[in-house]
């Protein structure tokens, strides 16, 4: 910390700290309360910050140290990166082509659509297809097998639980016909003009250790972002979000697991076992290099649930946000 008003007194002792900085390969911040320009722009020519008073000084310091050890994590892990599912070219070029069509109709994606990206990219998925009418609902849920959950799909319905277009724990023939007709007749009843429809999404119904949310958002400074966070209940009860610039490495999805107090609920509670995190950390990871992959058409990812199991995780839902 220095304090002069003299630019001679300035400039001697801004020499001083230069001839410091250039023989210790050490950090050097200077506090310089007040004097005169050119000792500070000297120093700054040099590559030494120099502030105006210390409490902002010590916080970059404290930012520089924390940065130091992150590199420093981040290098001891390089070659512990988990390695994700190649992706078949061909296959990303053509939901390429597809996003860059179907933006001109509308930013918003139906859930069958959003899954179609996911898959593009390898991302598991909860067991599940469109039905057109109600005998292929019926065709699906016995393929997939009992209980089943059935949601409208619509890009123009993105929230689909607000017009009554779910049913959960669908046990029988009888139910998947019910339940196709009471999301139909919901639907009509919300609109005064149908929307256009896919169909319904007919899907495993699936009984989780844990559910998780994934998210990102696209910075307009930073870019692409990943979020993550414990679903259900857990969403409102803990506020707990960690969220990391894209793209992420293994060291990033260890870390935002880690740090919620929530994410104990992956190691098991009250006997029940503990979920595969190294799975959860390939989600992270295949979101990340989908979002990056796809920043210049997708702006939004909101993945919730992600169920987690003993074994795997899956997507329950997911709506993807186009520009």
């Amino acid at each position: 910390m220095y304090l002069s008003l003299y630019k001679k007194d300035g400039e001697r002792i801004a020499r001083q700290f230069i001839e410091v900085h250039d023989k210790y390969d050490k950090p050097l911040i200077v506090t310089w309360m007040a004097g005169p320009e050119d000792g500070k722009a000297m120093l700054r020519e040099h590559g030494i910050p120099v502030f105006d008073e210390p409490t902002r000084a010590l916080k970059s310091l404290g930012n520089l140290y924390r940065y130091q050890k992150n590199q420093q994590a981040y290098h001891a892990n390089r070659e512990k990166e988990l390695e994700l599912e190649p992706l078949d070219p061909a296959e990303v070029a053509a939901v390429r082509a597809w996003l860059t069509e179907r933006r001109k109709e509308g930013t918003g994606l139906s859930e069958g659509e959003s899954r179609r990206v996911l898959r593009a990219f390898r991302f598991p998925l909860v067991a599940g297809d469109l039905a057109a009418t109600a005998d292929e609902a019926v065709a699906l849920a016995e393929k997939l097998g009992y209980p089943v959950v059935m949601k409208i799909d619509s890009p123009h319905i993105l929230h689909k639980s607000d017009v009554g277009g779910v049913v959960l724990n669908i046990r029988s023939e009888q139910d998947v016909r019910d339940a196709y007709d009471t999301i139909m007749r919901n639907v009509a009843a919300h609109f005064e003009a149908l929307p256009p429809i896919n169909g319904v999404l007919v899907e495993k119904m699936e009984k989780a250790q844990a559910e998780i949310l994934l998210g990102s958002q696209t910075d307009p400074l930073f870019g692409p972002t990943v979020a993550f966070g414990m679903g259900g209940i857990f969403v409102e009860v803990l506020k707990e979000i960690s969220l990391r610039v894209a793209p992420i490495t293994t060291h990033d999805a260890l870390e935002m697991v880690g740090e919620l107090k929530g994410s104990k609920i992956l190691d098991g509670l009250r006997g029940k076992p503990a979920c595969d995190k190294q799975a959860v950390y390939h989600a992270l990871l295949s979101l990340s290099r989908m979002v990056v992959e796809m920043q210049d058409l997708i702006r939004e990812v909101d993945i919730n649930p992600l169920f987690a199991f003993e074994d795997g995780v899956k997507a329950g839902d997911a709506l993807v946000v186009l520009y």
